[in-house]
């Protein structure tokens, strides 16, 4: 009996752990990079969270309690190192500085979008 070979439009790549920690230290680093990239890079890096996963996240999956920094990805939420916390500190900022301009509806997006209204059925694009 022959399986039907079902084609992907995405072909994971596997990248090696020495340039996964490269790509790493750069997003920590650079300060040239924006803030949303440098943040979701991050995530995706060291969480091992899909894009689709992290364009979703609102503050409302943030707990920060001053010293300490965490984000509901699941169950547990997960304590966020620095300085990858003050990158999400700094994008809830910049979330809650819209408020005046943002429809009270709308959901507190962490992550601005192309497609704000439909997150759920398309992979966004990811930046601010």
């Amino acid at each position: 009996m022959k399986q039907p070979c079902i084609g992907t439009y995405f072909t994971a790549r596997i990248i090696g752990k020495d340039q996964r920690w490269a790509l790493v230290r750069r997003l920590v680093h650079d300060e040239q990079l924006q803030v949303a990239d440098r943040a979701a890079g991050l995530l995706l890096l060291l969480f091992a969270q899909p894009v689709g996963r992290i364009s979703r996240l609102t503050t409302e999956h943030i707990v920060d309690r001053g010293d300490m920094l965490a984000l509901k990805l699941g169950r547990v939420p997960a304590e966020i190192p620095a300085p990858l916390d003050d990158l999400i500190r700094q994008l809830a900022e910049r979330r809650n500085g819209r408020a005046a301009t943002v429809p009270l509806e709308e959901p507190k997006w962490l992550f601005h979008s192309l497609y704000l209204d439909s997150r759920s059925t398309r992979t966004p694009w990811v930046g601010a």
